[in-house]
């Protein structure tokens, strides 16, 4: 066991143990995660560990609710599109999904 996964693997253990994440945002995060796999992989024809990295930065580096509109915009970009000019994400983080989604593919190209 690596010592960045000993590490995920202590706070998820806590973040159980004192509630900070309950089962259904686990079960929300794995949903998002699956979502962002699949539409990755039709949307930017990366293979699945590709679009797996990406998730799990996303996860990571964005946090579940723009990791949830990030789900959106690979499948959905229409509707995406229209919750960016009605206000349902900011203009901040529309710049930060993009920036995301400059730098994340390519560090993650070596999933490949």
């Amino acid at each position: 066991m690596t010592a960045s996964f000993k590490k995920i693997a202590i706070v998820a253990g806590l973040s159980l143990a004192t509630g900070l994440v309950s089962g259904p945002a686990i079960a929300q995060q794995d949903t998002v995660r699956a979502d962002i796999v699949a539409s990755c992989m039709a949307e930017l024809s990366m293979p699945e560990a590709g679009c797996g990295c990406i998730a799990d930065k996303a996860n990571e580096e964005l946090g579940p609710e723009l990791s949830a509109y990030l789900a959106k915009v690979l499948s959905d970009p229409a509707g995406a599109a229209a919750d960016a000019q009605s206000g349902v994400v900011s203009a901040d983080q529309v710049k930060q999904l993009g920036e995301f989604m400059t730098s994340a593919p390519q560090a993650c190209s070596a999933a490949q």
